[in-house]
């Protein structure tokens, strides 16, 4: 039976990669070095109800922002994620979901589900006088965007997304972010990736440089998704091109499709 009274409401926040490069691969996975932050503006928010004597996971009501949300397509991947967090801790009952963050966007649409599932379920557990151990193994396993958006804060990413280390850098005051219609398949802008890669390798390769905060990044922008990701959806490349008009700094967020400026120029610098 439900008690009311025991309800857990979460938020995980949406990410921005501000940089990104593929460093290799690892059990056929490929292995990524991340400059990330938070982007506080999004977040979706899931309410955890636990049922006592309950054996499995319910969802209830979900309200979306997200333009074209297909609610029967997302459960297909959340209810899965929903059971692993459940049958982790053998903790069962009802979630309900606030949606914001877009997903196919870059910005981790699908893993702030997750996150915040995941962290009602800790609360809850924490109530209970239990600390949840959240090794990086079943971290990865329920997304490689996981580890660092239950952090929450900026962060440099590594391996296949289970190697978290906090920096003390903070979020850009003037980061702008912009949704892309189409957006981008993570999976498919991967394959691209390989399959020039294996005929342009200068093109990934120019540098050798890969940055380790928020300054470095800005100072030496790199994304080696950037060209994959537009080459499978030109709507990118037209709101890179709009945003590096107006933005010292331009990249695409992870695999895209959302476009990120910081250091907009004042109308001075726009004469000129």
């Amino acid at each position: 039976m439900a008690n009311m009274e025991n309800v857990f409401c979460e938020r995980a926040y949406a990410k921005v990669s501000l940089s990104l490069a593929i460093t290799g691969k690892r059990d056929n996975l490929h292995t990524i070095d991340m400059i990330v932050c938070p982007f506080r503006e999004c977040y979706d928010e899931v309410t955890f109800t636990p049922i006592e004597g309950a054996s499995e996971v319910t969802v209830g009501e979900i309200r979306s922002s997200v333009f074209f949300f297909d609610r029967e397509r997302f459960l297909k991947f959340f209810m899965p994620k929903l059971k692993a967090i459940a049958d982790k801790f053998g903790v069962y009952g009802s979630f309900s979901l606030n949606k914001d963050v877009p997903l196919s966007q870059g910005l981790g649409g699908s893993s702030a589900s997750v996150v915040a599932a995941l962290k009602a379920v800790c609360a809850y557990l924490k109530s209970m006088g239990k600390e949840p151990e959240l090794d990086s193994e079943f971290l990865v396993s329920l997304g490689s965007d996981t580890a660092c958006m239950l952090y929450g804060g900026v962060c440099r990413v590594q391996g296949v997304g289970d190697i978290v280390t906090p920096l003390p850098d903070e979020v850009p005051e003037d980061m702008s972010v912009m949704t892309v219609n189409g957006g981008s398949d993570s999976g498919k802008c991967y394959a691209e990736y390989d399959r020039l890669f294996a005929t342009n390798e200068h093109l990934y390769k120019a540098t050798d440089y890969i940055p380790d905060s928020v300054a470095s990044a800005i100072e030496h922008p790199r994304n080696d998704l950037e060209k994959a990701a537009m080459n499978l959806n030109p709507n990118i490349e037209r709101a890179y091109m709009r945003f590096d008009r107006h933005y010292k700094f331009v990249t695409v967020s992870g695999s895209g499709s959302a476009v990120v400026g910081i250091g907009r120029y004042d109308l001075f610098d726009l004469n000129n």
